[in-house]
């Protein structure tokens, strides 16, 4: 994340269990906010940038700090690094047992190392051979705040505004919640927000939720907010989409930009990335003129 004071990585994979708030934070640089009230003492300003979710305990403390693939190999974590073969993970955890955990997709073994608790999630490649995705520290008597509601701004101005299609500012708010600008809690936490009652994922998820997409229309983008966007990736994969038609299956085109008419108010955006859910006829000349690089 870009700031004045970056990231310090190195710091990070350093941290330990009951590392002061400061010392915390510090590590953070810039990317660092205090844990908000719906977060249970979770700071998720790194997690979809560089893969790194802390969790402060009692308000003071670090409690838990968790690495994920995102967070790269050049600085290892506890004497591994992310990506490492299980031959690796052997020799630096001797006593780790992988025998209860069948070859699959995905396992989450643990293990206590010199009195660190530590959860491993391991991958597992075409070929069979298990490899580090993630690597969680962990204090199983730590105590987190209690989740309170998400204090959510009131909508305001015309659903899509400043831009013409509501989708182009769902990718926006994408960008947005991943960089960590803004957090509008969880699914659940919205759908329950706009529809005043107790959401069930599992039955009503499968649809989409007109009161969120109303919402997430007219959520208010303060031109900082906007600012901060510099790079787009237009994907069906992109978070905001969750929050409107939680278990979306992408056979619809629902989120499908149509306009681009606005985008000129990302005053710093660089780059765009086009996978998907830009509609064909979009001409694209206008951003590369613009000195934008589209991929």
């Amino acid at each position: 994340m870009a700031g004045e004071n970056p990231i310090d990585r190195a710091a990070l994979a350093a941290l330990r269990l009951g590392a002061p708030l400061a010392a915390v934070a510090k590590a953070y640089g810039s990317a660092w906010k205090p844990p908000l009230p719906h977060r249970e003492g979770s700071v998720l300003t790194l997690a979809a940038t560089d893969g790194v979710v802390v969790r402060i305990a009692n308000g003071s403390h670090l409690g838990s700090i968790r690495f994920d693939w995102r967070f790269g190999e050049d600085h290892p974590v506890v004497g591994i690094h992310m990506s490492a073969d299980e031959d690796a993970l052997r020799t630096r955890f001797p006593s780790l047992d992988l025998k209860p955990f069948p070859m699959g997709p995905f396992s989450w073994p643990s293990l206590v190392d010199e009195g660190l608790h530590i959860r491993f999630e391991l991958g597992s490649t075409y070929e069979g051979a298990r490899y580090l995705r993630s690597i969680e520290l962990y204090d199983p008597s730590a105590t987190y705040p209690t989740k309170m509601p998400v204090a959510y701004p009131a909508p305001f101005g015309e659903p899509g505004a400043p831009f013409k299609d509501i989708n182009l500012k769902l990718a926006v708010l994408s960008e947005l919640i991943d960089s960590g600008h803004i957090d509008i809690g969880e699914p659940q936490d919205l759908f329950d927000h706009v529809l005043g009652r107790p959401f069930d994922l599992e039955a009503e998820g499968y649809d989409s939720i007109t009161e969120a997409r109303a919402f997430l229309a007219r959520f208010p983008l303060s031109q900082d907010l906007l600012d901060a966007v510099t790079s787009m990736e237009l994907d069906g994969s992109s978070t905001s989409y969750r929050y409107v038609n939680y278990f979306w299956d992408g056979e619809s085109d629902e989120f499908t930009i149509t306009s681009l008419d606005g985008i000129h108010y990302l005053r710093n955006l660089k780059t765009v990335r086009v996978i998907s859910m830009l509609d064909q006829t979009i001409d694209l000349a206008p951003l590369k003129q613009g000195g934008i690089d589209v991929k």
